[in-house]
């Protein structure tokens, strides 16, 4: 029998501002958006509850940074809880000193399954062009420290990985290897002033973790221009990508969303591909972790 189920991502666009709690208002419309057309996982994008202030260099950061439980996301579980969806929301978290840039995952039961926070961290130097705006999450963040934890929902197994993890195969590996038949990762990927580039790599790494673990990847990434104020100069024009992502267990991108709206990007899989995919593709099998222990030597 067919594990049918409607996956989405909730893709942020412009209007994100320092008031979080008219923040969460936004992403709630995009919320019951989704329920209203039967979505059952739904993840936002990356830091969504707050301007994706990394590349700002900002002295007043904390006010970006939310203690979970927290009650100014409460809506959002509240609301998904009554579409009975699973629901993932990434945000700046606060933890006693320390900070991460964190996803929360609820169940369709509204129970909070637990959190993953970002393992990898970039710096990027800003770029004189267009969009260039660069990123400083080490300056920010601690890394993760709640390795890769796989969240078993009303609807099958689920892992998390956040913006840049993505590049790296390690994390999504594990994942699949504890069972996990999606990965969702919520991104922030802009242009870094390489248009080009940029957009001829996008998918790329994402195709890549799907196919070589066959599991189905989501990638909610935020949408259209924003003005951002660095230390390097104001009134950076930033270009969000967009394009959100739902990618099969074959590696195939079989759903993109726009390059600048706030909308739902859904599609409805079936799991069952899954163990097709693992099965017709044998790399679970051939796989050699005892000539591996040179990754973990350097």
């Amino acid at each position: 029998m067919a594990r049918e189920i409607v996956i989405a991502a909730g893709q942020v666009g412009t209007g994100i501002t320092t008031d979080l709690k008219k923040n969460v208002e936004k992403l709630h419309d995009l919320l019951k958006e989704a329920g209203d057309k039967g979505v059952n996982i739904l993840s936002f994008t990356e830091i969504c509850v707050a301007p994706f202030f990394p590349p700002t260099l900002s002295p007043d950061y904390e006010k970006f940074f939310l203690e979970f439980p927290n009650e100014i996301l409460n809506p959002l579980f509240e609301t998904a809880k009554k579409y009975k969806m699973v629901l993932i929301v990434p945000l700046a978290e606060k933890d006693g000193i320390d900070y991460y840039n964190s996803s929360v995952i609820a169940d369709a039961d509204g129970t909070i399954l637990g959190r993953y926070r970002k393992v990898t961290l970039p710096s990027v130097f800003p770029s004189p062009q267009k969009g260039g705006t660069g990123t400083y999450e080490k300056m920010y963040f601690k890394p993760g420290n709640l390795g890769f934890p796989v969240f078993n929902t009303e609807y099958g197994k689920v892992g998390i990985q956040i913006c840049y993890d993505r590049k790296f195969p390690e994390g999504s590996r594990i994942l699949a290897l504890d069972g996990a038949e999606m990965i969702f990762m919520p991104t922030c990927a802009t242009t870094y002033g390489d248009i080009k580039g940029r957009f001829e790599t996008w998918g790329l790494p994402e195709s890549a973790r799907a196919y070589e673990n066959g599991v189905f990847v989501v990638v909610p990434n935020k949408a259209g221009e924003e003005i951002v104020d660095t230390a390097f100069g104001k009134g950076i024009v930033r270009n969000n990508m967009g394009r959100s992502l739902i990618i099969n267990p074959l590696g195939e991108i079989f759903v993109k969303g726009s390059p600048d709206q706030w909308e739902v990007v859904m599609a409805k899989v079936d799991l069952d591909e899954v163990h097709k995919a693992q099965k017709g593709l044998p790399f679970w099998r051939d796989r050699r972790p005892s000539e591996y222990g040179r990754l973990v030597q350097k």
